[in-house]
C-alpha cells in the first residue's frame, strides 16, 4: 500500500463518493464526494499526510459555490451528485447537481493557486430530483468538456 486517508466526517456520515481521477502524468490525483450535503473535492499525491494536511488542501463546494446543504442524494445509486475531471496538471473541472434548486452548477479549479479559475455556470434544470451528473471528461483535441447526466 502506498498511502491510506479517510474520508468522511463522523461515525454518521453518509458518504458517496466518485472514482478517483488523475492527471495525464499520473502525478496528482483527484476525488470528490458528498458528505451529508456537502459536497467537496480532494487532491492528493502519492504519498501520507497528516490530517491537518489533508483538512487544509480539501475544498468545501459548497462554500465555493455559495449553496446550502440541502442536497439529498437518491438512496438507490451509488452517486454523489458530484463529478471532476482534469483539465491539465493544474486544473480540475467540478460540475454538481443542487437538486434542493434543480441546478448544475460548473466550474474550474485551480489546485495550485487554490481558487476557482474564471466563473462558475449556472443552469437551472428542467428535470426532476432523481437525476444527476454521471460522469466528465475534458476533450485536449477539442479543447471541451464534456458532461453527462442521468435521465430518468
Amino acid at each position: 500500500m502506498t498511502f491510506e486517508e479517510k474520508i468522511g466526517g463522523g461515525p454518521n456520515s453518509y458518504i458517496k463518493l466518485k472514482e478517483i481521477q488523475q492527471n495525464q502524468h499520473g502525478t496528482e490525483f483527484a476525488i470528490v464526494y458528498f458528505d451529508d450535503g456537502k459536497f467537496y473535492l480532494r487532491n492528493f499525491k502519492k504519498v501520507s499526510r497528516t490530517k491537518e494536511e489533508i483538512f487544509e488542501n480539501e475544498v468545501d463546494i459548497n462554500k465555493v459555490l455559495g449553496i446550502n446543504d440541502y442536497t439529498m442524494v437518491n438512496e438507490c445509486f451509488p452517486e454523489p451528485y458530484v463529478t471532476c475531471c482534469f483539465v491539465n496538471d493544474d486544473h480540475v473541472f467540478i460540475d454538481v447537481f443542487y437538486n434542493h434548486k434543480l441546478a448544475h452548477y460548473h466550474f474550474i479549479w485551480d489546485l495550485r493557486l487554490r481558487r476557482m479559475v474564471g466563473k462558475r455556470g449556472k443552469v437551472y434544470m428542467d428535470t426532476n430530483k432523481a437525476n444527476f451528473p454521471y460522469a466528465c471528461f475534458y476533450s485536449e483535441e477539442r479543447d471541451e468538456i464534456y458532461s453527462f447526466y442521468r435521465q430518468g
